[in-house]
């Protein structure tokens, strides 16, 4: 009867720790910084084919009065692939409306692949934070 009883206690506990687990998993998923991406446009004035147009609302400001870029960059996670945020400082060379012009190699990855920009956040991104791009899942 005691074994019983200690058996039942043990499961009940097991049972406990699995549902906590689970949802624990689904609120951190849930609690990720969902973001909005865009990626660069080729300029097609003559002469700036080494230009790239990208909006000025990617641009944010440090208190420093430094701009900076967020790019997210899909990486293996714990649980598998992960978006993750990188910041990088950035000046935009020249505005053209609501656009700005920046060097096609700063927009590009080493395959030259156009790199995701962070355009809109729902909570203010630090470097290597774990996001969900908005339409993705």
């Amino acid at each position: 009867m005691r074994k019983k009883k200690v058996w039942i206690a043990g499961c009940t506990v097991f049972l406990l720790l699995v549902i906590c687990t689970v949802l624990s998993l689904r609120i951190e998923k849930m609690m990720r910084i969902e973001v909005e991406t865009v990626r660069a446009v080729q300029c097609e004035e003559e002469g700036m084919t080494d230009m790239v147009k990208i909006p000025l609302s990617c641009y944010k400001q440090e208190e420093n009065g430094s701009f900076v870029l967020f790019f997210a960059e899909e990486r293996e996670g714990l649980f598998g692939k992960e978006w993750v945020v990188q910041k990088e400082e950035s000046d935009p060379l020249m505005e053209e409306g609501n656009m700005s012009l920046v060097p096609k190699s700063s927009v590009f990855d080493d395959q030259l692949r156009p790199r995701k920009i962070v355009n809109y956040s729902t909570w203010p991104l630090e470097d290597d934070d774990v996001v969900v791009i908005a339409g993705e899942e």
